[in-house]
């Protein structure tokens, strides 16, 4: 099944900074405040474009180079699911791919780049595990 809808975490300046960016494969476009919505998504992958994430790595200027890709998303105008205990992040700065907040050793993180999830949520601007595929 295709994922229609990617999702992204707005870090460029202006109106919609520090706001979920939605897009719809047809091109729709809409951004949310993390804290005014909770985004619940269905069957996701997390994607990376790993040469960029790795340039900026090493010191380069971000760019955007990392998105779930969904095939449903649900938009709730408060927080239904309060679970936070395991959730994924992702700064190229610190690690240049996806990887666990419940990874043992800060050392040798997981590459969490491809994953496939039933279901992954948000609590402001973090993303978490609520069901793993």
């Amino acid at each position: 099944m295709k994922r229609n809808v990617k999702v992204r975490f707005n870090l460029s300046a202006g109106k919609n900074f520090m706001k979920w960016k939605i897009m719809e494969r047809g091109g729709a476009i809409q951004y949310v405040d993390p804290t005014q919505v909770q985004l619940v998504m269905k069957n996701c992958v997390l994607k990376n474009s790993r040469k960029t994430a790795e340039k900026i790595y090493q010191g380069n200027a971000k760019v955007v180079c990392a998105w779930v890709l969904c095939e449903e998303i649900t938009i709730h105008p408060n927080i239904i699911i309060q679970d936070t205990s395991e959730g994924v992040f992702y700064n190229p700065r610190k690690f240049p791919y996806w990887v666990s907040n419940s990874n043992k050793s800060p050392y040798y993180p997981v590459c969490l780049d491809g994953c496939k999830y039933e279901q992954l949520h948000t609590n402001n601007n973090k993303i978490f595990i609520t069901n793993k595929s």
